[in-house]
């Protein structure tokens, strides 16, 4: 199984990781890892490593981070440079956390893996606000029929 690791500045990882959980419960190989105003770079890269230590099955490990060029971006890249079973994503967000761990026990193939969780991750992406003023779709509870679409 591909192990995953979140990292944010701020709770932001943890409160996605916990949201995950009311849509799939205990996942496994999963990780958190939040930058705090207290830490040092040096700091976080060892919770960092950790976390990949703790997650990695020798599938590979996706890193999830919130904010391309932030501290959880840099960290993630540098230990990513010395690992080539490790890829980063930037942009973070819930429906591509679903989807990596939907996904990751039917894709094996790091960078097929990837591939699907950020193609997921921007087609998730719209706004309905058009569809629903049209009167093409006036019941707010149909909104399952439109992701259809």
């Amino acid at each position: 199984m591909i192990g995953i690791v979140v990292t944010t500045h701020g709770p932001l990882a943890e409160g996605l990781v916990e949201s995950l959980r009311f849509f799939s419960g205990d996942m496994g190989y999963i990780s958190s890892v939040v930058l705090n105003d207290e830490d040092n770079p040096e700091s976080f890269k060892k919770r960092l490593e950790e976390a990949v230590q703790s997650v990695d099955q020798d599938l590979g490990i996706v890193i999830l981070a919130d904010i391309l060029g932030g501290t959880p971006f840099n960290q993630s890249m540098m230990l990513a440079l010395n690992r080539s079973d490790v890829k980063v994503i930037t942009g973070v967000n819930l429906m591509m956390l679903i989807e990596a761990v939907l996904s990751r026990d039917i894709v094996s193939n790091l960078d097929e893996f990837a591939s699907r969780i950020i193609r997921t991750a921007k087609e998730s992406i719209a706004d309905m606000t058009d569809q629903y003023r049209s009167g093409s779709n006036n019941n707010i509870d149909d909104a399952d029929e439109l992701m259809e679409d």
